[in-house]
């Protein structure tokens, strides 16, 4: 039976990953937050948010810790103004262009000391829970 063309890449991905791993201090377990792997040829998956379902959305992906809440967005290449992130206590809105998509949080949020990012059309929000 032949190979998937991707085993190696996910081999030497993984092999990667454990070396880095092994770099970090002894602390918690390392996580990794805000990376998806998609293989389906550049389209998004079906019910994803911000795919062809429903194209007004921005593409976004919640995990919840401990004491923060950490929230990935894909910012769409034809964005033409730098996308903003509203953050609020009980919600976070994602505002690019004339889009705006809102996200409901479980927990209630310290705004003072939530913060954003956005790197190569990919915005990172960061909540601290209150």
């Amino acid at each position: 039976m032949q190979n998937n063309p991707y085993d190696d890449l996910f081999r030497h991905l993984a092999r990667m990953m454990e070396e880095m791993a092994k770099q970090l201090p002894d602390q918690d377990a390392p996580k990794i937050i805000g990376c998806t792997i998609i293989t389906t040829g550049g389209e998004m998956p079906p019910g994803f948010p911000g795919g062809e379902d429903d194209p007004g959305e921005i593409s976004y992906e919640i995990v919840e810790g401990k004491d923060r809440i950490y929230i990935t967005a894909l910012i769409p290449a034809s964005v033409r103004n730098a996308p903003t992130a509203d953050i609020r206590p009980q919600e976070v809105r994602i505002v690019a262009d004339e889009s705006e998509t809102v996200v409901p949080l479980a927990s209630s949020i310290d705004v003072k000391h939530s913060f954003y990012h956005v790197r190569r059309g990919v915005m990172d929000i960061v909540c601290y829970k209150a």
